[in-house]
């Protein structure tokens, strides 16, 4: 259990289709047999910025600590 990270660089894919040069990226967490997205991004710049990956965090540690309902 921990944050996961689904990258998505059209620089490194040689097939490049509808992305248009732009990076994504998808965060998500496991609990029990749930798949939680967390967060999502399109990447402007080389490094992902801190307060992106600071409230997928907190996100993660809300649903792992049984903070979050299911609507």
């Amino acid at each position: 259990q921990g944050l996961e990270e689904i990258r998505k660089n059209p620089a490194r894919d040689k097939r490049n289709v509808g992305y248009q040069g732009i990076a994504y990226r998808i965060f998500f967490c496991a609990k029990g047999q749930e798949i939680w997205l967390l967060h999502a991004i399109e990447k402007k710049k080389r490094k992902t910025p801190a307060a992106d990956l600071d409230l997928a965090y907190d996100r993660m540690q809300n649903i792992l600590n049984g903070n979050v309902r299911r609507i």
